[in-house]
């Protein structure tokens, strides 16, 4: 796992960790498993998640950390487009970038791009090619791998066999190595729910297994 995300996901007191995230611009582009990744670290950099809407576009989040983070999101693919009329990945990617700018071509912008089974190996061919169209090939590239998602049956969602489970695996080995050959860093989703693939949501949410709960109080 990637010293960003250890960083992220280990650091127990809030302190440290809104004051290694001071300055870092942290860009987004993905599905809805890469928005709950950005979600659940704004909900830590901000000690609340005051909204957690199912963003399906591109949007800033510039009051993160006192303002001091800078955090932006696109969603991709737009699967509810026709094909030849959806924005391909590398105009999303570009799209994202120009939305977020000024950026510092430094490791201390951030893009996690990721997504539960869209992603192969070609796809970071084109992250690197458009990085280095826009000058931005030193910034910290993190690679959110494929996901075990949508391995339930369930009526009317998309099911997968387990030939194609397989498939999935070796894809995302290329990805894995890829990300190698490209200098980026990586989170390998597809171990982690592997081993976690009773514990998803049923139905149209079979990519997840977390849900946001509202807790109402009251005051005596």
């Amino acid at each position: 796992m990637c010293d960003f995300m250890c960083i992220v996901l280990y650091t127990r007191s809030t302190h440290n960790l809104t004051t290694n995230m001071f300055s870092l611009q942290v860009l987004f582009i993905g599905d809805s498993t890469n928005r709950g990744m950005m979600y659940y670290l704004i909900e830590r950099l901000n000690e609340t998640l005051q909204e957690w809407q199912k963003v399906h576009g591109t949007k800033l989040y510039p009051g993160v950390n006192g303002g001091k983070t800078l955090i932006s999101y696109s969603y991709y693919p737009q699967f509810w487009i026709s094909p030849s009329l959806r924005p391909t990945f590398e105009k999303a990617l570009e799209h994202l970038l120009q939305r977020s700018h000024p950026l510092e071509n430094t490791d201390r912008t951030v893009l996690v791009v990721g997504g539960v089974q869209w992603l192969n190996s070609n796809h970071l061919q084109i992250i690197h090619q458009v990085l280095k169209r826009e000058n931005l090939l030193n910034i910290l590239v993190i690679i959110k791998t494929l996901g075990i998602g949508f391995h339930l049956p369930v009526d009317g969602v998309h099911f997968l066999t387990q030939s194609e489970v397989r498939n999935l695996y070796k894809e995302n080995l290329s990805i894995l190595e890829a990300a190698k050959n490209y200098g980026y860093e990586v989170v390998d989703t597809f171990t982690i729910t592997m081993g976690r693939h009773k514990e998803f949501l049923q139905g149209n949410c079979g990519c997840h297994f977390h849900e946001v709960f509202v807790t109402a109080f009251r005051v005596l």
